[in-house]
Parts: structure tokens; sequence; C-alpha cells
């Protein structure tokens, strides 16, 4: 339902989501004791994180007739990969994000890559938009700070995936909408974007970077009614 209302009968000219990653994953424990932020949904899944990917990206890749861009966790690959092909997917390759830090923990080798599952839905006719001399290791800073999303990706690496996959006024899908980085990456480079978020918190947070970022007012679409004035009960926000 969320994606008809989302797209009114139309499809995505391509998809860059970052889905949950089935890591129980919170900032650090000091800010939690804060009450800074909170659990993400459907991030602890356990042995159901393949139902879960499969339920959302059948519809996601339903939707799309171009590139497909997802993020996820390394130890999460094979699910991913497995849940993406079922879904209707074919899988083209992983872009490994470069980060340059890392977060130190308890494994012998402190990880600062994140990898990307680049694929389309299988049969389509992708539009490659971007030069033929890119690799598919992306070396891009991490924001400075995740004061939005404990998540966040930074909207250059999002931004290079619209430009190589999609043209001026194609439209970008994100079901999992978090921080809005997808919005503001498409506003940038002069895409559309729709976005399906669930939790009310970061529709919030979403459109009010949308506002800070353009300076214009969001309204919702049924009644007009801007952000200030309305409850935050819609998770469905698009451009």
């Amino acid at each position: 339902e969320s994606y008809d209302r989302l797209m009114q009968g139309g499809v995505a000219d391509m998809v860059f989501t970052d889905p949950p990653y089935n890591v129980n994953y919170a900032n650090s424990a000091r800010d939690k004791m804060r009450g800074k932020d909170r659990a993400i949904l459907n991030d602890n899944l356990g042995d159901g994180f393949y139902d879960f990917l499969l339920a959302a990206l059948t519809p996601t890749v339903a939707h799309c007739r171009g590139g497909m861009y997802v993020a996820m966790s390394s130890s999460e690959l094979d699910v991913l990969q497995a849940a993406f092909r079922a879904a209707g997917g074919h899988w083209s390759t992983f872009i490994i994000w470069a980060k340059n830090t890392f977060t130190l923990g308890r494994a012998d080798y402190q990880r600062q890559y994140e990898p990307i599952l680049y694929g389309w839905p299988e049969g389509a006719t992708r539009h490659w938009c971007g030069d033929r001399d890119q690799g598919d290791v992306w070396a891009i800073k991490k924001p400075q700070k995740n004061d939005l999303h404990p998540t966040m990706k930074p909207v250059e690496l999002v931004e290079r995936a619209i430009r190589n996959s999609s043209r001026p006024g194609n439209v970008v899908l994100d079901p999992f909408g978090g921080s809005g980085t997808t919005l503001i990456a498409a506003e940038k480079s002069g895409r559309v974007a729709r976005l399906i978020e669930l939790d009310p918190k970061y529709v919030d947070v979403i459109v009010r970077r949308w506002e800070d970022f353009t300076g214009k007012q969001a309204t919702r679409e049924t009644d007009g009614a801007a952000l200030d004035q309305a409850a935050s009960d819609s998770s469905t926000i698009s451009q």
C-alpha cells in the first residue's frame, strides 16, 4: 500500500537505500544513557532477517526499472544477495565504500569499509550515465557527526550513485528513508526523490532537513498542513 501511494502507478528510474543491518546498532552507551538516540527499527531480527529483506526488496524491485544500490553490513552480505535475487533482482557487483576512519572494536582487524550491493531488476534495461573509468572502491569521508541518524551516509556517496544511474528529472526511490540523505542527494542533482520511512521521529528529521537545505516549507499532501501544524503520523514522504 505504501508503494502504491508513493509511486501512484509509476516506477522509479533507480533505487538507493540503506536498510537496517541486523546488528542491533545504536550509538554509544553514553548517548543511549542521555536518551539522544534509540534503536533502529527492524535492526535485531536474528534468523528472521532474510524474510524481512525479501519482504522489503520484492516491492522495491517491482517498482524500479534501473540501477539499484543497497547498503549492508559485510556480515549480512550473503543474506542480502540471496534475498535480492529471490526478490527478482540481478546482482552485478559490490561497491566498497572505503571510509577515512574506523570504529574501534574487538575484531582482530578493524573494519574501515561498508559494502553496497549494485544490481537491477532481472531483465531490465538499465541506463548507465556515468564515466566508464570508475572503479568499485569509493573513498569518501564519513559524515563528521551522525547527529541525525546513527548510520548516516555522506551525501557525496549517494549523489555519485544517483548521477551514475539516472538522468536529471528521473525518480529515485528509497524505501528506508532514515535521515533523508537520498532526498538531499536527489535535490542536489536535480532528480525527484520518493521516500518511505516508518519511524515518525525520522519522518520529522527528513522533512526538517529538506526544509533547511532548500529554504522551502514542506506541506502535507492530504491537507496542505506545514510540519509544525501537522502531527507526525505519515510514514511516506515525497519530494
